[in-house]
């Protein structure tokens, strides 16, 4: 009886921690690292007094952790250790099929909150681009990038792009009223997270949230009027704010156009840019010097001053990772931590083309969840285009809090 009642404060107590993390991401990787940790070290020692191993039993671990002792043991060759506090990003999906399985509200408030939060951060983001301050007084990162709550870490978009999907589970799934009024909903709040990721200026994140949209939209085929005038709409706000922004226009345009060549009329030799041309390049030539097992974690940073993978006698391109997840993965870890990357990627968007032409012409809420859970995880493993780094906190809070949800529908 004594257990049980300590068992059931662990549930309520770190169902809060997981109902406040989408809150505390905003904060930066300190409060939600420190949830994550606490929660890990609870779970940990609630399971084992109970000898309940059962959340550890699934594919997904397993292979987790044979990825993570691979990390660790290269980290020993390496001197780069950080790679060995990363079993907590392991834990966090079994933390939250865990509280699943005993909180019988645990998704609905968690969806409804990443809903909330994520509505007011978009409106919030508004706010600050025609005021100049968002509602707490920050101002915005640059003229050209609308941050909001995020200040100078220039996060606001990637924070939408990532956990839209999440948003949107609540939007169809749970939230009471008509299917009809839903779509509609959905329009008003798609072009509200649409025109804030433009605001600012993360055009990584742009690409990823209409890549969303467009995977959702195929999937609920039925619905194409409804989804192509909520496009529609969408083009036509951009087109406005184009002709009349000049700061949107050079960043997502014609920034874009210089980086890429493609204002000079000819085939562009640079990948994105010239600045991402360098980080590619020395990540390559890391691969190269150690084809089977790369050069550590995190060691990008020291590693792209050494001369035999500098570009030049200025360091061009060197920074603390090189801004591609798959370069980073092959640089740092070689082929043998690319295949589970790899592995990850086909799985999830074979998953993706597998719901979208299912023979379930209905494509119910179940489908639906499981479908959005599983483009949660597949956006972050898109592969061409630039990226944060893997092994970031805050990148990897965002790449491992969906995969419990969706592990939870997988194995249902």
């Amino acid at each position: 009886m004594q257990n049980k009642k300590y068992f059931n404060y662990y549930i309520k107590i770190t169902s809060f921690l997981l109902y406040v993390l989408p809150i505390l991401i905003i904060s930066g990787p300190f409060l939600p690292d420190l949830v994550i940790s606490i929660s890990c070290f609870y779970f940990l020692i609630i399971n084992f007094i109970r000898k309940d191993f059962k959340y550890f039993n699934n594919l997904f671990f397993k292979i987790f952790l044979i990825f993570y002792s691979y990390l660790v043991i290269r980290s020993f060759f390496t001197n780069y250790y950080s790679a060995i506090f990363y079993i907590r990003f392991g834990i966090l999906p079994l933390i939250i099929l865990q509280l699943i399985d005993h909180n019988k509200d645990f998704e609905k408030i968690f969806f409804r909150t990443i809903f909330i939060t994520l509505t007011v951060v978009s409106l919030d983001g508004l706010f600050q681009h025609f005021t100049g301050k968002n509602i707490i007084g920050l101002k915005e990162y640059t003229p050209d990038r609308t941050s909001g709550f995020f200040g100078d870490k220039g996060r606001l978009g990637s924070y939408i792009a990532h956990l839209c999907p999440f948003a949107l589970i609540y939007l169809f799934i749970y939230l009471k009223v008509k299917n009809n009024y839903k779509n509609y909903l959905f329009i008003l709040i798609f072009n509200l997270f649409l025109i804030v990721v433009v605001y600012s200026g993360e055009r990584t994140s742009l690409f990823l949230i209409l890549l969303s949209f467009f995977l959702l939209a195929i999937f609920k085929i039925s619905c194409w009027r409804i989804y192509l005038s909520g496009f529609f709409i969408f083009c036509l706000l951009f087109f406005i704010i184009y002709q009349k922004e000049t700061t949107v226009k050079n960043r997502i345009i014609i920034n874009t156009k210089n980086q890429l060549g493609l204002s000079e009329n000819y085939i562009p030799k640079k990948i994105f840019s010239e600045t991402h041309q360098w980080h590619y390049t020395i990540a390559i030539r890391m691969f190269k010097d150690n084809l089977f097992f790369g050069q550590g974690i995190n060691s990008f940073r020291d590693n792209c001053f050494k001369e035999k993978f500098r570009i030049d006698e200025k360091n061009s391109g060197c920074s603390t990772h090189p801004h591609n997840i798959y370069l980073q993965i092959l640089a740092e870890t070689g082929i043998f931590g690319f295949i589970f990357l790899f592995s990850a990627f086909i799985f999830l968007y074979i998953k993706i083309f597998k719901y979208i032409f299912s023979a379930n012409s209905k494509k119910d809420n179940y489908l639906l969840q499981l479908f959005l859970l599983n483009l949660t995880v597949a956006i972050n493993f898109f592969p061409f285009i630039p990226t944060g780094n893997f092994f970031n906190n805050w990148a990897s809070i965002l790449f491992f809090m969906p995969i419990g949800f969706f592990l939870k529908k997988l194995i249902k």
